[in-house]
């Protein structure tokens, strides 16, 4: 049966010549219906690719892969079909707007994936949740076993096939062992125009420094605090009687919304190649 597929490719510079014409001789997958697009940073070449293929022509483009990977060492490459969507964890804790955006969104069939569950570690949000018809967690024990929380967490993340882990303004520090199990997979969207206004009152240093804009950045998560390569950036004028954190914090909200919706359609439409503190973005 013919469907459409995803290719993202990170390999050498010097070889995206080779292969796209790898890909694009492939035996039943060159012509017309193959688009391509490539990006090149430096030392390093990106290649994304949506081609329609039955069985036997994506076997064959997966060999030949197999085979440009095995000559050319520093290549990766991943394949999956357009039609199939990632599966989401999301995790929040008492503040709920950027949560009820992305059930929102899960509900219209806008998101880009599916939702498998929601972990707290309040339960404010449970019976919102459920009324979505998902599976609602609560952790409320995790700043006294943070250690035992996460592995509860990674437990969900295994159980529920999750291809990615979304902060949605979940207010705890996770471990450098958990971001690094979880390297590349797991975003949170912070509530500043990253690298300035770090940490859990960015409205109140804003508000100090007489900030003109507001933003919102979402991210992958790193052991660094707020650190972690950026994805999307949203922002939003300051009016001039929005002179309070509280003020400021209002109309930042629909930034952190919109930042965190527009990341995840990305990654799941297979549009973003992590590549150490700059993603290649397609």
């Amino acid at each position: 049966m013919t469907g459409r597929h995803v290719l993202t490719v990170a390999a050498p510079s010097n070889t995206l010549i080779g292969l796209v014409r790898t890909v694009t001789n492939t035996d039943a997958l060159g012509g017309p219906e193959v688009e391509i697009e490539t990006q090149v940073r430096g030392s390093s070449g990106f290649l994304r690719g949506e081609f329609a293929a039955g069985p036997g022509a994506l076997a064959a483009l997966e060999r030949d892969l197999g085979a440009f990977s095995a000559e050319h060492r520093a290549a990766r490459w991943t394949v999956h079909r357009h039609d199939q969507r990632p599966r989401i964890l999301v995790l929040c804790s008492q503040q709920g707007h950027v949560l009820t955006h992305l059930l929102s969104r899960h509900e219209d069939g806008v998101l880009g994936g599916e939702i498998a569950a929601v972990l707290s570690n309040h339960d404010r949000h449970a019976a919102k949740v459920r009324a979505h018809g998902l599976k609602s967690v609560h952790i409320g024990w995790w700043a006294q076993d943070k250690h035992a929380a996460e592995r509860e967490l990674l437990a969900l993340v295994h159980e529920h096939q999750a291809d990615l882990v979304v902060l949605a303004r979940f207010m705890q520090v996770l471990s450098g062992s958990l971001c690094d199990e979880l390297a590349g997979r797991m975003i949170n969207v912070h509530h500043s125009l990253l690298p300035a206004f770090v940490g859990g009152r960015a409205y109140h240093q804003a508000h100090e420094r007489g900030v003109r804009v507001v933003g919102a950045t979402a991210h992958f998560v790193t052991a660094g605090v707020d650190e972690g390569p950026i994805l999307v950036q949203k922002s939003v004028p300051v009016e001039r009687g929005q002179v309070s954190p509280g003020l400021l914090a209002e109309a930042g909200r629909d930034a952190e919304m919109l930042a965190m919706a527009e990341a995840i359609r990305l990654l799941c439409a297979g549009r973003v190649i992590p590549h150490g503190q700059h993603p290649v973005i397609f």
